[in-house]
């Protein structure tokens, strides 16, 4: 039975440069993280949230998602929230 683990990151990811997810979903190896299988964004849904802020955090998953894609040769899992 393979353990996933939904962490709030604050760190850049290993394949994309600049980046930070709010979140990332990762498999647990022993008592180390292992490879990423999915991001996340989230917004509060109060006056801070934006169109444009919205946007941008859809673009940093698509960037996220396509690299590690990429990396790894598997579908990675995004989500984004918005909302208290």
């Amino acid at each position: 039975m393979k353990k996933v683990v939904l962490r709030w990151s604050n760190k850049e990811d290993a394949s994309t440069t600049d980046i930070h997810p709010d979140a990332v979903i990762s498999s647990v190896v022993q008592q180390a993280f292992g490879n990423s299988l999915g991001f996340g964004e989230t917004e509060p849904g109060d006056a801070s949230t934006t169109n444009h802020s919205l946007r941008v955090d859809t673009l940093k998953l698509a960037i996220l998602a396509r690299n590690a894609a990429l990396k790894h040769g598997r579908p990675i899992l995004t989500f984004q929230a918005n909302g208290k």
